[in-house]
């Protein structure tokens, strides 16, 4: 038989469990986030920049 104690442990359990997969969710969605900004940042040091100037020296 479950006590009512062990209800109480076990739905404490599974809140925890819930708010840990969360965090987990919510630091993929921010790597993510990172890696985007990262590359759109890439491309624009890299790609952007170096092709103003390009269009500059062309005029």
């Amino acid at each position: 038989m479950v006590s009512a104690n062990d209800d109480c442990l076990i739905s404490q359990y599974v809140m925890f469990y819930k708010i840990d997969e969360m965090i987990h969710g919510l630091m993929k969605k921010m790597l993510y986030i990172y890696i985007y900004i990262y590359i759109y940042i890439y491309i624009y040091i890299y790609i952007y920049i170096p092709a103003s100037f390009i269009c500059k020296s062309l005029d």
